[in-house]
């Protein structure tokens, strides 16, 4: 463990804080979070021009999920194969568009990291009422089971000597629950996607990928309180004491409300443990390590608890290096110039000179700001040669050029363009524009593909922890659009067929394949998708196309194109324009609805108009077919 934190101190870098609030320790990947919140590291320089939190605002945003949805298929064919993989796809995302899971905000977060850091992390699990990867096992059931018994036999002997006398009946108090550390995002009898800090992570150091490691750790930081009331720890906890402190009137046991310790989880690999990883759980404090837990790892993923997003990722070496690692001497040296630039500024400011003819009182003029100060001279000597403004040259140009150059470097590796890290562009042509948002979009396009399959790997290792632990069966699943009633323009609330317990069983059998919707990456151009949906609807209202449709006694609905339509404008607060559509009561309305906007036209020789469309009635028919003088066949 220690030679696994410092190699990765030494490849990777650090962030510590040597309390919660004080200004953190960086090295190396640790530093980048500097250069984003402050522009350099450390106050590095006294004024920076912070290129770094641009670029990542630009270049985070595109890698992140708008509205993640995942498509399941199954990996084995069955009659029910289809049905089966439609109710896991609806499970999962169900659970993505749960807000209080949090499971977006969570990938965000290791999305942020992968970027800026070059490593993002999430770790699997899932969570029972007493926490977090706290599952029952076979023995903890027997012995809940024997100690039912007992509290069945206690009441039966508290009842007999109650009613014979021999004991007062007054009920025992009910013992104080025991407080439980459970985050917010982690919900009682349910899966979690838990982020991980990079720095909290060791990784074999033998290894060069986290799938060829031995061993992966994780440091947990909890106070000393927490540790001695987890259930799942050894007798060993009870030893761990906290660390000396100055004031001696303070209670230990109220220092261990507040005193942390760093409780370690290492995940090594045992192929003669069933799932083919043990967890081994100890804490360390500056003065002792305890031995908490030594377990079988319950979770039957096929890998490790935890899933690695990577950045600039290749195979030779473990720990890699992010983009932002890479332009910070760039922006160290933008920095030192712009200094440099400012300095200039300052120092060769216009100057005033004048002779020994302005007065004292006209040299305090000189310094006033007051418009309309007057400045005495004594003497006949004329103004222009008592008091001359020097002006220089504030800024040298070579300095800025330097600048526009270094900041040309930044968008080469970046990959952003100029008008999206500076608001400027220099490009002459709508061609050199349409390049270099082409280049922009190859880089985009890479690091996307990037991020969906390290989802898809996490969704993957989230549904095998919620078929494996999660009562399916308790889960409905409410469509995402359901149709409008028709009298009161509110949309139904439509649900799937319940799960059976056939049918969960053979869920939780079965294997998946998950792929994330290319939909899901990055939020889509609204108006351009309202145009292609109008051009789309305009094509179906043409004459072949209604025919065609007719033909396979098919139509267009038009209320559920206004439906459609209207889900463009949910982000303005105009979700329910279908609600514009109502039924028509009054059949004259009705009438005149189905003839609005035709022209009329001259049929037979009774002088009677007919619109165009409208269709004909039979003594139409008959008199168009014989003729005036009633000559002719009859076509009916």
């Amino acid at each position: 463990m220690e030679l696994g934190v410092e190699f990765r101190d030494k490849e990777f870098g650090t962030y510590r804080q040597a309390q919660p609030g004080s200004p953190p320790t960086t090295t190396l990947a640790g530093r980048n979070l500097d250069y984003f919140e402050q522009g350099a590291r450390n106050d590095d320089f006294e004024l920076p021009l912070n290129l770094v939190f641009p670029i990542i605002k630009n270049v985070v945003p595109t890698r992140f999920f708008q509205n993640p949805r995942v498509t399941a298929m199954p990996e084995f064919r069955s009659e029910t194969a289809g049905e089966d993989a439609f109710y896991v796809s609806e499970l999962i995302n169900r659970d993505l568009r749960d807000p209080l899971l949090r499971i977006k905000d969570t990938v965000q977060l290791s999305v942020f990291d992968g970027y800026v850091l070059a490593l993002g992390y999430v770790k699997i699990g899932y969570a029972t009422e007493f926490g977090a990867d706290i599952l029952p096992t076979e023995v903890e059931e027997r012995k809940k089971f024997r100690d039912k018994l007992k509290e069945q036999v206690k009441q039966v002997v508290d009842n007999v000597l109650t009613v014979t006398g021999l004991r007062a009946s007054t009920p025992p108090e009910p013992p104080e629950p025991e407080p439980i550390h459970v985050e917010e995002s982690i919900r009682s009898e349910h899966p979690y996607i838990q982020w991980i800090s990079p720095f909290d992570v060791v990784i074999d150091p033998r290894a060069r990928e986290i799938t060829d490691a031995r061993w992966v750790a994780q440091r947990i930081r909890r106070t000393l309180a927490e540790v001695k009331r987890d259930r799942r720890y050894s007798r060993a906890k009870s030893e761990l004491t906290p660390d000396a402190v100055d004031d001696s009137r303070i209670a230990e046991t109220f220092i261990e409300e507040f005193q942390t310790v760093d409780v370690w989880e290492v995940h090594y690999k045992d192929a003669r443990a069933e799932t083919g990883i043990r967890v081994l759980t100890f804490a360390a404090t500056q003065e002792q390590t305890k031995v908490l837990l030594h377990e079988d790892n319950p979770y039957d993923l096929g890998g490790w608890q935890y899933e690695q997003l990577t950045e600039n990722k290749h195979g030779h070496r473990l720990y890699p290096i992010s983009t932002i690692s890479v332009i910070r001497p760039l922006i160290d040296r933008i920095n030192s110039t712009f200094d440099a630039v400012l300095e200039q500024v300052d120092k060769f400011m216009a100057k005033i000179a004048y002779n020994e003819r302005v007065l004292p009182e006209g040299e305090q003029a000189l310094d006033q700001p007051t418009i309309g100060t007057r400045v005495k001279i004594s003497g006949t000597e004329d103004v222009q040669g008592a008091i001359r403004v020097i002006t220089m040259n504030q800024v040298q140009a070579d300095m800025l050029g330097l600048v526009n150059q270094v900041v040309d470097l930044v968008i080469l590796i970046t990959g952003l363009t100029r008008a999206q890290l500076t608001g400027l562009t220099t490009a002459q042509t709508a061609t050199e524009a349409q390049i270099g948002q082409s280049g922009q979009n190859l880089r985009r396009t890479d690091e996307s593909n990037t991020v969906s399959a390290w989802f898809t790997r996490v969704i993957t290792k989230y549904w095998r922890v919620k078929a494996q632990f999660q009562d399916l069966t308790e889960i409905d699943l409410i469509k995402d659009a359901g149709m409008l009633n028709a009298e009161t323009g509110v949309q139904q609330t439509q649900w799937y067929p319940p799960l059976d317990q056939a049918r969960a069983d053979r869920l939780k059998a079965s294997r998946f394949r998950f792929d994330l919707e290319v939909s899901s990456m990055q939020k889509p151009n609204l108006e351009i998708i309202r145009a292609q949906f109008e051009a789309f609807m305009r094509a179906l209202m043409e004459p072949v196309v209604t025919q065609g449709l007719a033909l396979d006694g098919k139509r267009v609905s038009v209320q559920e194109a206004v439906r459609q339509w209207s889900r463009f404008f949910e982000e303005y607060g105009l979700g329910n324009l279908s609600k514009l559509i109502v039924p028509v009561q009054d059949p004259n309305v009705l009438n005149s609805l189905l003839t609005y906007g035709q022209k009329p036209e001259q049929t037979n020789g009774n002088g009677t108009d007919r619109l165009a469309g409208q269709v004909p009635n039979r003594a139409d028919l008959i008199s168009a077919a014989a003729g005036e003088r009633g000559q002719g066949a009859s076509p009916v």
